[in-house]
């Protein structure tokens, strides 16, 4: 269906195996039932149809296309800004920890220093 809503045509393949092939009836029966089960988002655009092993269907959408070329490249723009944005905060996250932990063992180096006294 989401094919479907995106305003693509959608091409439905069963195969056929062993003695399925002597009764192709039940895959036809099948595709029938998902037509009637996505008719208020699309339509059949080629009936079921065998074509050697293969039963064959196409289904259209109903209404027109939903994303036009120009919203998808902008939805597409905005998740990739988005992902980046995650990576430069994963990023900063990773370095201000290593930061810390290089702090902590700079103090604690700093603090096994035996002190020396200046005794003579």
């Amino acid at each position: 269906m989401r094919f479907l809503n995106g305003g693509d045509k959608v091409k439905v393949t069963i195969m056929l195996r062993g003695r399925e092939q002597s009764r192709p009836i039940g895959g036809v029966e099948l595709l029938q039932r998902l037509a009637q089960e996505v008719e208020e988002y699309g339509t059949v655009e080629f009936a079921p149809k065998q074509e050697g092993r293969n039963i064959i269907m196409t289904l259209a959408p109903k209404g027109k296309k939903v994303h036009t070329q120009s919203e998808q490249r902008r939805r597409g723009d905005q998740s990739r800004a988005e992902r980046q944005a995650r990576q430069a905060a994963r990023l900063a996250a990773k370095q201000e920890a290593q930061a810390q932990a290089v702090a902590e063992a700079k103090a604690a180096v700093a603090s096994d220093k035996p002190k020396t006294s200046e005794t003579k």
